[in-house]
């Protein structure tokens, strides 16, 4: 290949890449951008941090139930996702579920995904409607792919209603140690100050 080819073949590379970067850029920016913090379902302003920590094996799904909230509007609020903020890279979510919180037994941190017995509904969390003044309950399913000490600090939760996108962040965290034969009593809950 000439000179002339590859240089216009490598412009041609960078552009592409260029371009494909810009839509990637402007795709992750709207999806965050435009949503109104808090809004009707929002952990109240008082809330302190809540953690727990538990020593597991490496792979163990467990799920993590401690995320109960109502909707305090006057419209029918509708799901989008949750997500674990600030992960360590050792911490993978494997599912998620939402439920009324009268339909299972409490979920605070129990083993598998989901849990057994955990209740007849396990509805996925886009898509779930919370309407005015109802509770509700999301569950993660977490695992470890690493030893060591793996967290996360917050959970965020995604949703709409009456026409305004929210996105609502919640002081709760998890940390989960492996192997336990290493930290068994030695998992401490993580605290809103760790990184």
């Amino acid at each position: 290949m000439s000179g002339r080819r590859l240089l216009a073949a490598a412009s041609a590379a960078v552009v592409l890449l260029g371009g494909a970067g810009a839509f990637i850029g402007i795709r992750l920016a709207g999806d965050g951008g435009g949503r109104i913090d808090g809004g009707p379902i929002a952990p109240p302003k008082d809330a302190g941090y809540y953690g727990v920590g538990h020593a597991a094996p490496l792979g163990q799904r467990l799920s993590y139930g401690i995320l109960v909230a109502g909707n305090a509007g006057d419209a029918t609020a509708v799901l989008e996702r949750v997500e674990a903020v600030e992960t360590t890279p050792g911490m993978r979510i494997v599912g998620s579920y939402a439920q009324p919180p009268g339909k299972g037994p409490g979920v605070g941190l129990l083993e598998g995904f989901p849990p057994t017995p955990s209740g007849t509904i396990h509805a996925r969390v886009n898509g779930y409607a919370v309407r005015p003044h109802e509770d509700f309950r999301i569950v993660l399913g977490v695992t470890t792919v690493r030893d060591g000490m793996q967290m996360f600090h917050k959970l965020r939760l995604y949703y709409r209603a009456g026409g305004h996108r929210y996105v609502s962040t919640w002081p709760l965290g998890l940390r989960l140690c492996s192997p336990p034969s290493r930290y068994l009593d030695r998992c401490p809950a993580p605290r809103s100050t760790d990184r």
